[in-house]
């Protein structure tokens, strides 16, 4: 007989999705990664000599010492986060609590300010860091009908 996950409550099942979403979000961005690069989940990133940040995952440049890019999936204890430290590399925030899936981009200045795009709910083309294609209505849809299967 076959083990059942059980969730003891919202939050295990939020957890659950929110790997399920970078387990996706891993497999779009090395759909077609440059071969200088490499996609890592859940790695340390030292912003400076105090503070780090726990993406979950994170775009390096090898030989692994340049991080382009840190990703953060929202889970129902995390707090919005940004460019909160200066130096910190460019951010992208997604959040699939929400009715619809968001995506939020954060760009530091060389001013030490940043840039945070709206959240966007449909499909996310990008060109940078290379070309990718986040389809949030599809993995909101799929969301949706696991949560239904799930009872």
């Amino acid at each position: 007989m076959a083990a059942a996950l059980r969730y003891r409550d919202d939050l295990g099942r939020a957890e659950v999705f929110r790997l399920w979403v970078r387990v996706r979000l891993v497999t779009a961005l090395e759909a077609s990664q440059p071969d200088d690069v490499c996609v890592v989940p859940d790695l340390s990133v030292a912003v400076d000599h105090r503070n780090e940040l726990r993406p979950d995952v994170v775009v390096v440049r090898e030989p692994l010492n340049d991080v382009l890019l840190a990703v953060t999936i929202l889970s129902p204890g995390s707090i919005g986060e940004n460019c909160a430290f200066k130096g910190s590399p460019r951010r992208w925030v997604i959040d699939p609590l929400r009715e619809r899936m968001t995506f939020t981009e954060h760009i530091p200045g060389s001013d030490g300010e940043c840039w945070s795009s709206s959240p966007r709910v449909g499909r996310v083309d990008l060109e940078w860091p290379w070309p990718v294609t986040l389809d949030l209505p599809a993995l909101t849809a799929q969301r949706r009908a696991r949560l239904a299967g799930i009872g």
